[in-house]
């Protein structure tokens, strides 16, 4: 009598747990997508191709999503598996958005974005004591001066869309074309910052394309 007591629950949890998986599937998702040139005069390299991967990459572990599946095709595709993607849209909306950047004042007020760095501008440099930092060049000093000397003992922060890369304060007025950055990162994140910054001053976007095609 035990016996079929026991085998009758193992049987209901058993119709349980189907039902909830049914219920409850996991959302698969595998896109292929172009990289394509917003203007020209940038070539297409391997380079390119991995740094927009690991934008990829860096956008989706910052909406949540674990271990994304992401491999270069051809010379100029890129595909993405993922094994749960319950916010299907939100993230392939997200994927095809150009990657920008934004400096925002305290308030929030853009006061400067990706059109007013150099291309491929960022570059990190260490000290004396091996303490790394990150230097941006940009392409008006002027603005650079003038924003400066009005954010002073402020801060601005630096966006990759609505993602938050780091946050500078403002110690005194920069009046050359190029700041530097400095914090409390490993030496990945510095790396990945200065791809994700450079990504952003790149003119290029990801558009889904057929598998077909």
């Amino acid at each position: 009598m035990y016996r079929k007591r026991v085998l009758v629950i193992f049987a209901i949890l058993l119709i349980m747990l189907e039902v909830s998986a049914c219920a409850n599937p996991a959302h698969k998702l595998e896109v292929l997508y172009e990289v394509e040139q917003l203007e020209g005069g940038t070539a297409i390299t391997r380079e390119l191709m991995l740094k927009m991967a690991k934008g990829m990459e860096f956008r989706l572990v910052g909406a949540g999503v674990s271990k994304p599946n992401i491999r270069l095709v051809d010379s100029n595709k890129i595909r993405l598996k993922l094994s749960d993607a319950s916010n299907e849209e939100e993230l392939r909306e997200m994927l095809m958005e150009p990657f920008y950047i934004t400096f925002r004042g305290p308030d929030g007020t853009i006061e400067m974005d990706s059109s007013d760095l150099k291309r491929n501008g960022a570059s990190l440099m260490s000290n004396m004591e091996m303490e790394q930092s990150l230097v941006i060049n940009l392409k008006d000093k002027n603005k650079l001066e003038a924003i400066t000397t009005r954010l002073v003992g402020q801060y601005m922060t630096i966006y990759l869309g609505d993602m938050k890369l780091s946050e500078a304060s403002i110690n005194q007025p920069i009046s050359d074309d190029d700041f530097q950055i400095s914090g409390n990162y490993t030496p990945a994140e510095w790396y990945e910052f200065e791809d994700m910054i450079n990504l952003g001053t790149l003119p290029f976007k990801l558009t889904e394309i057929p598998e077909n095609r």
